[in-house]
């Protein structure tokens, strides 16, 4: 199912983290040093979900920015995206953690300022909990699925405003899986110069509430 090895790699490192008897992980269990060391961290991006209106960019590495264009760290991730598929777009996240399930997205990359230049990427992401507030937070890869340095060379210098979700496929993690995957979202509209911050005020306070699940 998985393409990229360092996907492949992710989800068992993924499965490592979590306690005996846990279907995710704690967000504790992150630790950046094991992506360094795989050479993964510039791919990883770490979002925190507030609730359907607020999810907070925690991590997104050098690669991701260097591709978008600006920082996105500690922004509201849902900005990213025209206001009409924003609810979708939350639904389908939320739904990754409340399951759970590791899903894997498949979509094509594209730039305005060069029509020719289209990335094919796979992102693999996975469910944890924040251990303070048991939030919901999504943990994801997403790299390339092919090499090509003169790709790399002209991406760096045209930057993606629009995205084309090709497929999402669910990785069972013993909650079972949904029967159908959700349709892919209609594709994303231009990137904003720069969506506003997070606001702390906008945050609520305690744990978000999470319905149990039962493996099937």
């Amino acid at each position: 199912m998985l393409q990229q090895p360092s996907n492949r790699w992710l989800l068992e490192h993924w499965l490592s983290l979590r306690p005996d008897g846990a279907l995710v992980p704690p967000k504790s269990a992150f630790r950046p040093e094991a992506f360094v060391e795989r050479r993964l961290l510039p791919y990883i991006s770490v979002i925190e979900l507030v609730d359907d209106s607020l999810a907070i960019v925690r991590l997104a590495g050098t690669a991701l920015r260097e591709r978008y264009g600006w920082e996105t760290t500690g922004r509201n991730f849902y900005e990213l995206y025209d206001p009409q598929v924003r609810a979708r777009t939350a639904a389908v996240l939320r739904q990754v953690f409340d399951f759970p399930y590791v899903q894997v997205t498949e979509m094509n990359q594209h730039r305005s300022d060069a029509p020719d230049l289209v990335t094919r990427v796979e992102t693999l992401t996975c469910p944890m909990r924040n251990d303070s507030n048991g939030r919901p937070i999504l943990l994801s890869c997403e790299t390339a699925l092919y090499d090509d340095p003169w790709l790399d060379v002209r991406a760096s210098e045209v930057k993606v405003d629009r995205l084309e979700v090709l497929s999402r496929r669910f990785v069972d993690v013993g909650a079972g899986v949904p029967e159908a995957a959700p349709p892919p979202r209609p594709n994303r509209g231009p990137t904003p110069k720069a969506p506003p911050e997070a606001s702390p005020e906008a945050i609520p306070d305690g744990p978000m509430h999470r319905r149990s699940q039962q493996a099937d």
